[in-house]
């Protein structure tokens, strides 16, 4: 493990640190000042995300459609994905495809972290540097860690969270062979002492630094998320709370970035690509109209996370979160509007008064707000987790983590037209998720099943068309 750390940490100070491999010989890469480690510790979480760290998941939602007047020779790539195969890895015809890289390369931020956590306090420099160092390292352990739990691990269910299997828990740089799968609970455990801890020593550090670090903020927005998909209401409201009564929700513009270093509402960022979703269009897939209707014209998120393409048969949007006219920053944030809906559903759920933190949030998205509308206590929650849909697509994995806590998923299809170059459109294939489908949990990678034949996969269906 020391030697795949060294690799690692090689790999990460070549592309990130040129001031660094300037003072040393690039025989001896390890990092000795709190610049380096810090240097090393902000370029390994906010690289480009890849693969299922974030577009392939939004490929297995309902916010996602098909474009059938594209050739299958584009759509043809992520079908695989997009249909929820049972491996994911093998193409149509059985041939290992890279589709599920996640398990691997968050594991690899994991190891960064813990040999920050380990080895940082040997580092040249102050130590409110270190403490931040720790701090922050603790803080992207758990978000790792969330991102795999939610990804391979079984959905959360309260009655059976502490047999369920979740993730390993990788928790030191030694040295193990194989591992065994944690428990969902003992997951979510993890994550809330890992908060905790990072709480406690970004503050002890007193340090100040920019939005690509977390914040106390961004802690506690964490932590409401983990206590929400834990369905632990009181704690979920208590950390939302924390971050609404210090961050504020300006009203939003249908016209300007709205992520930035000077915008209050971001409380972090993070990831480097900026061509998110450009493979939208590229390859056959668009933004779903069914998700498109639920926008009301006065809601000016219609205009600011969506861009409408001219001369298309269909009518065609595509995402703007992401793209340079949304961020200033990275791809990936976390924002306030997150904890007025998760202090909204804790609330509603505890019988509290949901409505006014929803009728918040849509008054700073609202150009009209007498349009706005708030439904009564039969319909609130619904509209809450619609609310959820609306405000919070295509960041991170939100839509496919919402549905698999979901206790009554809606079921989801997705058409597949075979459409050929010259446009002749042959037949629609047809595949359908269903309420409590299994291939809500994506299979263990094989390379991973190959290495550890202990470790157990995660069961999932086949998934055959309907042809039309």
């Amino acid at each position: 493990m020391k030697k795949y750390i060294s690799f690692i940490l090689l790999s990460t100070l070549l592309m990130g640190c040129n001031d660094f491999l300037d003072e040393v010989d690039q025989d001896k890469l390890v990092p000795t000042t709190t610049e380096h480690f810090a240097a090393t510790l902000l370029f390994n979480n906010t690289k480009d995300l890849k693969e299922f760290e974030n577009r392939h998941t939004e490929m297995m939602t309902d916010n996602i459609d098909e474009n059938a007047y594209v050739s299958e020779q584009f759509k043809l790539q992520h079908k695989q994905v997009y249909t929820w195969q049972r491996e994911i890895e093998l193409d149509i015809d059985g041939n290992r495809i890279n589709d599920n890289l996640a398990w691997s390369r968050i594991y690899e931020k994991i190891a960064i972290c813990n040999y920050m956590i380990e080895m940082v306090e040997d580092a040249v420099g102050s130590q409110e540097e270190r403490d931040f160092i720790i701090g922050e390292a603790y803080f992207w352990r758990a978000y790792n860690y969330f991102v795999l739990t939610n990804l391979y691990g079984v959905p959360f269910n309260k009655n059976t969270a502490h047999i369920d299997l979740g993730v390993p828990l990788r928790l030191d740089s030694g040295v193990e062979q194989t591992y065994n799968r944690a428990s969902v609970k003992a997951c979510y455990d993890q994550m809330v002492s890992d908060l905790r801890t990072a709480k406690d020593y970004l503050e002890k550090s007193g340090l100040k630094k920019s939005k690509w670090h977390p914040t106390l903020s961004a802690c506690d927005l964490l932590l409401s998320r983990c206590y929400l998909y834990t369905e632990e209401w009181e704690e979920a409201e208590h950390y939302a709370t924390a971050v609404i009564e210090v961050n504020t929700l300006p009203k939003m513009n249908r016209s300007f970035a709205y992520i930035g270093e000077d915008k209050a509402s971001t409380l972090f960022s993070f990831g480097t690509n900026s061509t998110k979703f450009q493979w939208v269009l590229n390859n056959g897939y668009r933004v779903s109209p069914e998700l498109i209707s639920l926008y009301h014209p006065d809601d000016n998120r219609l205009y600011a996370f969506f861009s409408e393409m001219p001369g298309t048969l269909l009518k065609v949007y595509y995402p703007e979160k992401g793209e340079l006219s949304f961020t200033s920053m990275g791809i990936s944030y976390l924002r306030v509007a997150e904890a007025y809906l998760n202090r909204a559903e804790a609330r509603y759920h505890q019988g509290g008064d949901a409505s006014a933190d929803l009728r918040t949030l849509l008054e700073s998205r609202y150009s009209n707000t007498a349009s706005i509308t708030i439904k009564d206590d039969g319909e609130l929650y619904n509209q809450i987790l619609t609310e959820r849909r609306k405000e919070l697509c295509f960041e991170e994995q939100h839509r496919w983590f919402d549905l698999r806590r979901m206790k009554e998923r809606p079921t989801i299809t997705h058409r597949y037209t075979i459409t050929q170059t010259d446009g002749t459109m042959q037949n629609v294939e047809t595949y359908t998720l269903l309420p409590n489908d299994l291939n809500y949990t994506l299979p263990i990678p094989m390379e991973e099943r190959d290495k550890n034949p202990l470790i157990r996969n995660n069961e999932r269906m086949d998934k055959l068309p309907v042809t039309m």
